[in-house]
């Protein structure tokens, strides 16, 4: 089983997109909802773009949705570092919805680190700026070595 992150898009109104995303590796696979604004899709495109000219040790934080309990649904967030061979390091932070569990509000929460390397990084960011168009249940893969 290939390591990588996929992103379907499950719903949508004019400003807010709804994505499932799942982290899956070969001993796990990690499932979240996040909800984003148009905005932020550009945004996040942006950052993704200027992070791709690969410069030694550049590092670019990439968020979608929001982590802690005050907001809906749950989030996802990419560390991008390029070491001086051009391997991209990845450290990802997601975390589920809140829910209740034993009188506590809390969510279940996932940190791991992973790689990608400049092609496949270029295939996800080519992928992920037709994003916004996308149809109900259409996804992307951001394959991880």
């Amino acid at each position: 089983m290939k390591n990588k992150i996929i992103i379907k898009k499950i719903w949508n109104d004019d400003d807010v997109i709804e994505f499932e995303i799942y982290l899956i590796d070969e001993n796990f696979k990690f499932r979240t909802t996040v909800y984003t604004g148009n905005f932020e899709i550009s945004e996040t495109y942006k950052k993704l773009i200027e992070f791709g000219s690969l410069i030694p040790n550049k590092k670019s934080l990439i968020e979608l949705g929001g982590f802690g309990e005050k907001y809906a649904n749950g989030a996802i967030s990419l560390e991008l570092q390029c070491n001086s061979r051009g391997i991209i390091h990845l450290e990802i932070e997601m975390e589920t919805e809140f829910y209740e569990f034993n009188k506590r509000n809390i969510s279940d929460k996932l940190l791991c680190h992973k790689k990608t390397d400049p092609a496949l990084y270029d295939k996800f960011v080519k992928n992920f700026k037709r994003i916004e168009k996308f149809e109900l249940g259409e996804e992307i893969e951001f394959e991880l070595i």
